[in-house]
């Protein structure tokens, strides 16, 4: 199975590559976070006016 073959691959690797894809993500997410964050604020200052 090639979730097996992923997880024994993912298991293989150490704290340091797992910590490097968290900040690869983080990098990602962020972004789409802001963006949201301030689409809400967009939404509620017209709501508001």
């Amino acid at each position: 199975m090639v979730n097996e073959e992923l997880q024994a691959f993912c298991s293989s690797k150490s704290l340091l590559f797992r910590k490097s894809i968290h900040v690869q993500a983080a990098i990602y997410i962020l972004p789409c976070i802001a963006f949201f964050s301030l689409y809400n604020l967009q939404m509620r200052v017209i709501n508001i006016t």
